[in-house]
């Protein structure tokens, strides 16, 4: 086994695996530096994400307090007020994933299978690992997005 060969045991997020399993398998200590680096800028751009949604839906919310506070007057649910920011919450998570889910196939059909000429080990990406990738961006985006939105109007709401 070369210092790039990469040995992947059992499932898990595509591309997550191989990569840990590169960086454990002698890879140079600047690969590891840049895979440590690669997941502090992905922490810190899903912290930038909560709260860019929270502060829309607070936003959303305060414009919309008279609204709100006339459903409270004329006695609607709590679930009923929170609806619309929610789905408001939820259908930016799916532009979110619908833009990187195509700038991601586009990447990939136009760079990465380019690209595989060049380096003697396998840059590419297979079909399955980006419907994979593709799915679980959907479902983190939109749980991300819904779960912000609740907690968001729980608190700016105070319902």
């Amino acid at each position: 086994m070369g210092p790039f060969d990469v040995l992947v045991i059992g499932g898990g997020v595509a591309g997550l695996t191989a990569t840990i399993r590169l960086a454990a398998h002698g890879a140079p200590p600047r690969v590891a530096v840049l895979i440590g680096a690669a997941v502090v800028v992905a922490l810190i751009l899903i912290v930038a994400a909560v709260m860019l949604v929270a502060n829309t839906i607070r936003l959303s919310a305060f414009s919309r307090r008279r609204e709100t506070g006339i459903m409270r007057l004329v006695g609607a649910s709590n679930f009923y007020i929170q609806l619309p920011f929610l789905l408001e919450g939820v259908i930016a998570g799916l532009l979110g994933w619908a833009l990187a889910a195509g700038l991601l196939v586009g990447v990939k059909s136009l760079l990465l299978d380019n690209l595989q000429q060049y380096f003697s080990y396998n840059v590419g990406l297979s079909t399955s690992d980006l419907v994979e990738v593709i799915f679980l961006a959907m479902c983190v985006g939109v749980l991300l997005c819904g779960v912000t939105s609740f907690v968001t109007l729980r608190r700016y709401l105070r319902i």
